[in-house]
């Protein structure tokens, strides 16, 4: 399977080994890859949007030119996410020096595929092609206080083992539990004040993300 057959949304990068999380993860207007008019040309973007020709080396491998790709101003307004974009173009061009060629791997379940493209240098963007997670999906049923001090209190849909992470705004990863109950407490005593994020994935890979301000 190729690449283009699917509009990707990104929903996370590794980049010189710290995972990055999208500040705007299940929203439509996530950066993703996509094809227009040329389903040979290659888009990516975040907020800045770059497009360019793409060339694949067997199933697995592709190449992008060298050269710097045309670049179309994008639409964020918001710091985190203007900070988040410029480190997911690093992904493809750093100061606009190619980072080729790639590897990537697509991965299905039901109507849910996973794509996981990986640089010359090792950094990596994880994609999927899920906008929104349903009511019926949604793991985490409420949490509080918000705005929080110390104690911060997740009550979730069942007591399934989950994965519970916390990023900065900038999408840094600065703390990461498991959890088997459906009650999950975090001490964020030593975060700064500030925006994070609370991604929680669960078994099957369902992912939700809420946003708390940390006092």
């Amino acid at each position: 399977m190729r690449l283009l057959d699917t509009n990707w949304l990104i929903q996370k990068i590794t980049l010189g080994g710290e995972d990055y999380i999208s500040p705007l993860i299940g929203l439509p207007l996530n950066g993703g890859n996509s094809f227009s008019e040329n389903p040979n040309d290659f888009s990516f973007g975040y907020c800045d949007a770059y497009q360019t020709p793409i060339m694949y080396n067997g199933d697995t491998e592709f190449d992008l030119p060298i050269d710097s790709p045309a670049i179309l101003l994008g639409f964020c307004i918001v710091q985190a996410e203007i900070i988040f974009g410029s480190s997911f173009q690093e992904i493809f061009y750093n100061d606009l020096d190619y980072n080729g060629p790639f590897t990537y791997e697509i991965n299905e379940m039901g109507d849910e595929k996973g794509l996981i493209i990986t640089n010359a240098l090792g950094n990596i963007a994880y994609y999927n092609n899920i906008v929104l997670v349903t009511p019926e999906q949604q793991i985490v049923t409420a949490m509080y206080p918000n705005p929080v001090r110390n104690i911060l209190t997740l009550e979730t849909s069942n007591s399934f083992e989950k994965k519970i992470t916390v990023f900065t705004i900038t999408g840094k990863q600065v703390m990461t539990t498991l959890e088997s109950s459906s009650r999950a407490i975090l001490n964020l005593s030593s975060l700064s004040p500030g925006i994070y994020f609370i991604e929680t994935v669960n078994t099957e890979g369902v992912r939700d993300v809420n946003k708390i301000i940390k006092k």
